[in-house]
């Protein structure tokens, strides 16, 4: 019997530490699916994701901006002029993006997108190294 409640409260916990180190799971999994429809609409290099996995943002591949642009658009993070929306992000997300973040300058909408993606990427990595 006390085995089966250890087991059993071991599961709960390790399924509530899981949920607090990463917030973000669903958002991780409709990320996925957007790179699958993006990559299609606007194929990127292995090299080009690799790099925007790490942080960088490889402005020689040509559908660089097109394919960030069509994942953060499909996540709901940006309107067609690449102006954030909040009401789409995650509550937890919002609250730790810097200010800068939020307030999305940039020349035009591959600009605005281009910093989007860099700050979610920042948030998103505190808890999915």
């Amino acid at each position: 019997m006390y085995r089966l409640t250890f087991v059993l409260l071991s599961v709960f916990l390790g399924r509530a530490i899981a949920a607090e180190v990463n917030p973000f799971e669903e958002d991780l999994k409709h990320i996925k699916e957007l790179l699958d429809v993006c990559g299609q609409k606007f194929p990127i290099s292995e090299k080009a994701a690799e790099d925007l996995k790490k942080g960088l943002f490889p402005t020689s591949d040509p559908n660089i901006f097109e394919h960030v642009f069509c994942v953060e658009k499909g996540r709901g993070f940006v309107d067609d002029d690449g102006n954030v929306v909040q009401k789409n992000f995650p509550e937890k997300m919002w609250d730790e993006m810097p200010e800068n973040c939020k307030q999305n300058e940039g020349a035009d909408k591959f600009e605005k997108v281009k910093n989007v993606h860099e700050c979610v990427l920042n948030v998103m990595r505190k808890y999915n190294p």
